[in-house]
């Protein structure tokens, strides 16, 4: 621009209003502030005194109005000058870049001379991602800030610097690597990848704002394809939200994570009636937290009652259903339904051991790596833990996944998870199987990290542990061990703040340990009752290194948990049912029938 050369800043701010910025529409009720949006990278990269100083400006300027008004920003035009002069010496960081950018877009009402100055100073700074040599090479970038920092900046760019020379390449940059990313990171159905959970929000924001923005102002941001992407990773991740507004399996320091949620939604085209924007508009709003300052954690808050609005008795419609599972992901969210107060398993197993994030009625109460110990002759078992995902399935009685690594050459571990969809449970078995000949003493341990604030009782004459969280409360029942704790048994059950730690032992080549957690509230008194029971194949009683069966009874409630670690040559009978399943999981009717609630093929 003349204006821009010549150094008259009013006269600059007049023609960037009139044609110099793109025209930005109104934004949804449904969505964020568009001036808030940046707050929510505002985790993403180290804290200073100026990025603070940014995040409050923005929230001052958010309160202004969804599409702020002259008389409101003459206001704030002092602060916005005296911000802007502490970037005279050294220009900004990605976002206070971005949020520069945004005041820029959407706070044109501001007055000519500030608006001009401010789009001087943007224009100098953006230089370097227009020519492609904003990021130097060797320098190391998350994920989340990747996405940022070489999609959605040079894309915004691109779209507000259109005049400049090199916009339309930078902004095609930006789109590409957006379109990237989502490709790289996120299999075909939109599943994150398992390693992006700790920031997942931080991950998905630059997506929504770049989407956000292109909607405002009429125009796409990536191609069908990738929008399509884009659309079911939204459902995927509000999937991933917990009814206390945290995401499975993240570190917590994050902004707002259930604001831009809902904002995904939004943007992605997903209408009023989907499930996932139903249970979303369910959980509490937490645009406030936005106002915490930039690298400030989310405190994460305590759940006070267990909420029961999600705990329907009826089945739910297959389409309907949040669970899935991906092999490319190495991610696998168990969920009963879309309701608020969900149960719900999230399991990733992209690392040396699966990371697990429990929840019973919306609260959290497991959530962490899922560790494992197994001694072998009195050796630990030090191979290498590749984990992959061996069998799933999701319907309307239960979900169920089913994870499996080598210890050595001769020994697996097989992970098997069931969560009920209609009877407030989960089942989790951890199974160890040599294929070697001779005898040996096996033991295994799991344990499952609790989170803060649980409060473990051990029963005075059984081996069951209660685990309270406020109104919430967790019985556990070790099947494989002795109910009594009077008898002996082969193996313990531990718990304490920390975790729960679940030791058993066995000689010969197999230990089944499995861990039936309850938390119906109808049963939360109920007797209980548990034991082995036995296998035949052929009229002849099988060892537990062939197959393993266990059934319970709380209150009138009965399960059936069935194993098979080797095939039969007919069909084994247990509790008069007779099947050639591996795995079968049953409830036993008052009949004494056992109705299956999963059945795993052989």
């Amino acid at each position: 621009m003349d204006a821009a050369a010549s150094g008259d800043d009013i006269e600059l701010g007049r023609r960037v209003r009139k044609s110099g910025l793109p025209r930005v529409e109104k934004s949804s009720s449904r969505t964020t502030p568009l001036l808030w949006q940046p707050l929510w990278s505002q985790s993403a990269f180290e804290s200073t005194a100026r990025s603070d100083a940014m995040s409050e400006l923005l929230l001052r300027l958010g309160k202004t109005g969804r599409k702020p008004v002259r008389k409101s920003l003459l206001r704030l035009a002092d602060g916005v000058a005296e911000h802007l002069a502490e970037y005279e010496e050294a220009g900004p960081d990605p976002f206070e870049l971005l949020g520069w950018l945004t005041i820029l877009v959407h706070c044109q009402p501001l007055p000519d001379g500030l608006l001009g100055r401010l789009w001087r100073d943007t224009a100098g700074w953006v230089g370097p991602i227009l020519d492609g040599t904003y990021v130097d090479e060797g320098v190391s970038l998350t994920d989340d800030q990747q996405v940022l920092v070489e999609g959605e900046l040079p894309s915004l760019c691109g779209a507000v610097f259109s005049d400049l020379r090199g916009s339309r390449r930078c902004a095609t940059r930006g789109a590409k690597a957006l379109r990237k990313a989502l490709k790289t990171c996120c299999d075909a159905d939109g599943t994150p990848h398992a390693s992006l959970l700790e920031r997942l929000p931080l991950w998905l924001a630059p997506f929504v704002r770049a989407a956000g923005f292109a909607k405002a102002t009429g125009d796409e941001w990536i191609d069908k394809a990738g929008r399509t992407r884009f659309r079911k990773t939204v459902e995927r991740c509000a999937a991933l939200c917990r009814s206390n507004g945290e995401t499975a399996l993240s570190n917590g320091a994050v902004s707002g994570p259930v604001s831009m949620l809902r904002t995904a939604c939004e943007v992605a085209g997903l209408g009023t009636g989907h499930a996932a924007v139903q249970f979303l508009g369910s959980v509490k709003d937490d645009s406030d937290e936005l106002a915490r300052g930039a690298g400030s954690s989310r405190t994460m808050r305590m759940e006070r009652t267990a909420t029961r609005s999600g705990g329907g008795s009826g089945r739910s419609k297959r389409k309907d259903l949040p669970a899935s599972q991906s092999d490319e992901s190495e991610l696998a969210c168990l969920r009963n339904n879309w309701g608020p107060g969900e149960d719900s398993c999230v399991l990733a197993f992209d690392g040396e051991m699966p990371r697990i994030d429990l929840t019973a009625f919306g609260v959290s109460w497991a959530k962490g790596s899922w560790e494992a110990e197994t001694l072998i002759d009195g050796q630990r078992a030090t191979g290498g833990r590749d984990w992959r995902c061996c069998c799933w399935c999701s319907d309307g009685d239960a979900d169920y996944a089913e994870l499996q690594t080598k210890l050595n050459d001769e020994t697996t571990l097989l992970r098997q998870v069931l969560l009920s969809r209609t009877d407030h449970f989960v089942l989790l078995v951890d199974i160890v199987q040599s294929t070697g000949d001779a005898a040996r003493g096996l033991q295994h341990s799991m344990r499952l990290p609790l989170v803060r604030g649980s409060e473990p009782t051990a029963d005075a004459l059984t081996r069951e542990w209660a685990i309270d969280r406020g109104r919430l409360r967790l019985r556990l029942f070790p099947l494989g061990l002795e109910q009594d704790s009077v008898n002996r048994a082969a193996g313990r059950l531990a718990v304490d703040e920390e975790g729960i730690v679940l030791t058993q032992e066995a000689s010969g080549s197999a230990v089944v340990c499995p861990l039936f957690v309850d938390f119906s509230p109808a049963r939360r008194k109920k007797g209980v009752a548990w034991g082995r029971v036995t296998v035949a194949e052929d009229g002849s009683i099988l060892p537990v290194c062939d197959a393993y069966a266990s059934r319970l009874r709380v209150g009138d409630h009965q399960w059936l948990y069935l194993h098979n670690l080797t095939r039969g040559e007919t069909a084994r009978t247990v509790l008069g049912m007779h099947t050639f399943h591996e795995t079968v999981i049953g409830e036993v009717t008052a009949q004494g029938e056992v109705e299956p609630i999963m059945q795993v093929e052989a």
